[in-house]
């Protein structure tokens, strides 16, 4: 083990993971049920905490809301509220791999090494020379814009889903 940090309560939100200062080095954030949402090193010490009126059950979520190169955290807490932190004494927030629950909006599992929204392994479906949008199957997608990389992602997903699923009810019949 290399390190480990303890709350003085229960954990149920995953991590994520981010370089919030863009200094090479990645930061993890975890809400807890003591009401903080705790903000870790890559040595697993506390940098900061914020503190919720009540407990924090969901994953923060990094995103750059305002487009302004730096990230924000939205936590969910059951005090009913949202909550929008922004970054202070920072000019510029580098790398988010991991940036919301199970890594990415598709909740994959896998991280987004080049920060485009689209998990890895998302990635490699997309861009494997067999998978019909690569080969002008569907020509009306632009993979150039991210909306519809998104929109190709999820249509691609849902018909994996119903092949594989396909697939199980002919194994067991």
């Amino acid at each position: 083990m290399s390190w480990k940090f303890a709350t003085d309560n229960l954990i149920f939100s995953s991590p994520s993971v981010t370089d919030l200062e863009n200094d090479g080095f990645m930061e993890i954030l975890c809400g807890s049920d003591d009401n903080y949402l705790y903000c870790l090193d890559y040595l697993g010490k506390e940098i900061w905490s914020y503190k919720t009126d009540n407990m924090i059950f969901s994953s923060p979520l990094i995103a750059d809301i305002n487009n302004d190169d730096l990230s924000e955290i939205i936590i969910c807490s059951t005090d009913n509220f949202v909550y929008s932190l922004s970054l202070t004494g920072v000019s510029q927030s580098g790398d988010n791999p991991w940036y919301c629950f199970r890594g990415s909006i598709l909740h994959t599992g896998w991280m987004d090494s080049d920060n485009d929204f689209i998990d890895d392994l998302t990635e490699s479906y997309l861009s494997d020379p067999d998978y019909p949008l690569t080969n002008n199957i569907f020509p009306s997608f632009d993979l150039s814009n991210k909306n519809s990389i998104i929109v190709v992602t999820l249509v691609s997903i849902t018909l994996i889903y119903i092949l594989r699923t396909k697939r199980k009810r002919k194994r067991f019949v």
